[in-house]
């Protein structure tokens, strides 16, 4: 089973990069480089882990998650940050994401984290059967 992601970053350079380097890994990617596209994407669709940058078009990271979280509260979340202070890293682990990796990460990380939130997720699906 493929991972089904949503890669979710306003800079396009970055997230043809990391698109490439995923579907090199056999994961199942979308992307959306504004809040609004992805929001539209998650209320239509269902993905097994969203990555998204802290900070999207000047907008809070922290604010696109809440609302993603509104939208789906299932999906794993994982944050990418460049910049990120202790403190918007606590605020975005309260709203649910549990792994905050810094932009600059070696892809192999990012692809760690990713096939652990799948085997997560479905640990908490057939738990839930």
């Amino acid at each position: 089973m493929s991972e089904k992601v949503l890669l979710i970053d306003d800079d396009q350079d970055f997230v043809d990069l990391l698109t490439e380097e995923m579907l090199y890994r056999d994961m199942d990617v979308f992307t959306a480089v504004s809040p609004e596209a992805a929001f539209k994407m998650i209320a239509s669709d269902t993905f097994d882990v969203i990555v998204l940058s802290l900070m999207i078009s000047g907008k809070s990271g922290l604010n696109i998650l809440k609302n993603i979280k509104r939208i789906n509260p299932y999906p794993e979340i994982i944050v990418l940050t460049d910049n990120t202070t202790v403190e918007k890293g606590i605020k975005a682990m309260k709203l649910g994401t549990e792994n905050l990796l810094d932009k600059t990460m070696d892809i192999s990380i990012l692809a760690e984290k990713i096939s652990r939130s799948l085997m997560k997720k479905m640990l908490f699906v057939e738990k839930s059967i």
